[in-house]
């Protein structure tokens, strides 16, 4: 399982901080945007996750799950 995370705009890696037709950073600013799974927070910039079953997921919520799960067996 591969971990991802967005650099905050206007940093080396990150989007554009401006307006911009940059393919990547519309890529950037997308999933920065999408909703996590299971809190249901946006992913943003600067917080570690990956994609499970096509949905993006931090990985913080992911441990914390199943912690939860492996906690009431």
């Amino acid at each position: 399982m591969a971990f991802g995370w967005i650099p905050p705009p206007g940093t080396k890696y990150g989007p554009c901080s401006g307006k911009c037709d940059h393919l990547d950073c519309k890529r950037l600013r997308s999933d920065a945007g999408a909703i996590c799974h299971y809190c249901d927070g946006p992913i943003a910039y600067d917080l570690s996750f990956f994609e499970m079953n096509g949905k993006l997921v931090h990985v913080y919520c992911y441990k914390t799950e199943t912690e939860k799960e492996t906690d009431s067996e």
